[in-house]
């Protein structure tokens, strides 16, 4: 066959090239991903101040561009916030406060009883097994999921790291305030494609800003609705399974399902099987319209990204830097889509739309009705 050798010495070189940029890629993405565990007390403060800043931001920019000075605007935004959170918290925290001892042990009641099943129903497993199966799955979530947990314990250097955090974003989340727009402004002055970085950072952004405050309205409506099934149903314990819906809404599909697990939980343990199945048809309705209807409207154009994408990026994130990792991958990872694309010359043929959901897709209804 002619040009035989030839033909595979190219694929072979190609094949080569190809492995070599992988490395270098892997490389760096752990020396990346290593630097920032050793310094994550400041990196994640760092970053999580830009989730606050992004709720902050219209109202210190509306308050710059009327003349207020950028000391006065950022600390009139800030003292407007303040207030609404104390004051929530005094309403709020008693009764979580006092409800949250009581939702483990319904919890805990409820997995006796399933453990209970399987030892007296048709599956006819004996207490070793159920306990073996018990440990083989707390091992695998401790082995690969232990990120999650580590930041729980730790005494005295926890605490002190905590307090760290929470100064050091509140530090931040002033100065992106009062002098980023400032910032960003001399950072485009030094390069020379303004505009496609312009459209980049101005993607992620919006993205951020969009993402945070659809995220509020989808806990909101998931938390009252399922609220209101709980209410129903005569279940107890609703205001804290509410919170935790609620913010169980800042960690997608993930989150959304463990907090209505444990409503479902509750509702068993308090009313037997025919509550908890009204609770679980509840949740799984509201969900449902979550996914299908709340999502769409609320993130459109925004929350591309697929179902898979969005399991994985919270995974990914959970293992490499815990409970915070978890909720910073899914806006992270949309905001670096929305970036690539915002300067990709064909945006809907790029290798990074692959990531984006099906809803989205050019034949969508929901997407041709702008």
């Amino acid at each position: 066959m002619t040009g035989g050798p030839d033909r595979e010495a190219g694929l072979l070189d190609r094949v080569a090239s190809f492995g070599w940029r992988y490395l270098i890629v892997i490389a760096s993405v752990a020396v990346t991903f290593y630097a920032i565990g050793v310094i994550k007390v400041v990196v994640i403060p760092a970053t999580l101040a830009f989730f606050t800043a992004s709720v902050l931001s219209p109202p210190v920019q509306w308050l710059k561009r009327r003349g207020w000075s950028p000391l006065r605007a950022t600390w009139t935004g800030i003292g407007l916030v303040v207030p609404v959170v104390v004051l929530l918290v005094l309403l709020v925290g008693p009764a979580l406060s006092t409800g949250f001892q009581p939702l483990v042990d319904d919890f805990q009641s409820t997995t006796d009883s399933v453990v209970k099943w399987l030892s007296t129903g048709p599956l006819s497993l004996s207490e070793s097994q159920i306990q073996s199966f018990i440990d083989q799955a707390v091992t695998a979530f401790r082995s690969n999921l232990g990120g999650l947990t580590s930041g729980l314990v730790g005494g005295a250097t926890v605490a002190i790291e905590v307090v760290t955090g929470v100064i050091l974003t509140l530090l931040a989340t002033f100065f992106y305030l009062k002098d980023g727009d400032r910032a960003y402004a001399a950072l485009l002055r030094r390069v020379s494609r303004q505009d496609r970085l312009h459209a980049q950072l101005s993607a992620a952004w919006s993205t951020l800003s969009s993402y945070m405050r659809g995220l509020v309205i989808v806990g909101l409506v998931d938390a009252t609705f399922i609220a209101a099934g709980l209410i129903v149903v005569g279940a107890p314990l609703v205001l804290p399974l509410a919170v935790l819906v609620f913010f169980g809404g800042f960690f997608p599909i993930i989150g959304a399902f463990l907090s209505g697990l444990l409503a479902v939980s509750v509702a068993f343990a308090n009313g037997g099987v025919t509550d908890a199945i009204v609770v679980f048809v509840i949740v799984l309705v509201v969900q449902q319209v979550e996914g299908h209807v709340l999502y769409p409207i609320v993130f459109r154009r925004v929350l591309l990204l697929h179902p898979l994408v969005i399991v994985l990026a919270i995974a990914s994130g959970g293992v490499a830097f815990g409970i915070i990792g978890a909720f910073l991958a899914v806006p992270l990872t949309a905001m670096a889509v929305a970036a690539y694309q915002a300067g990709s010359a064909d945006p809907d043929h790029s290798v990074v739309a692959l990531l984006r959901s099906p809803l989205y897709d050019e034949g969508d209804p929901l997407a041709d009705a702008d």
